[in-house]
């Protein structure tokens, strides 16, 4: 890395921590909340998922049970 690019590394970093802000800068910019975001949107649709599988099965089950109830009885 050039003398220079390690100057200005060295003056965005002692900035940051003065301000108390560090930012990794192999990491693209954000403010962190996209990962966090990302797993409770993936969280939401699979517990919507199974929960609409389970309600169908069950639906299907209550279905067959009538059905056979009705045609025995």
């Amino acid at each position: 890395m050039p003398p220079n690019m390690r100057s200005i590394f060295a003056k965005v970093h002692q900035t940051s921590k003065s301000v108390g802000y560090r930012r990794n800068f192999s990491s693209p910019a954000g403010d962190g909340k996209e990962p966090k975001k990302r797993s409770a949107v993936k969280s939401f649709v699979t517990q919507s998922l199974v929960a609409a599988t389970l309600g169908a099965i069950t639906g299907l089950y209550v279905e067959n049970f009538l059905t056979l109830r009705r045609r025995s009885g």
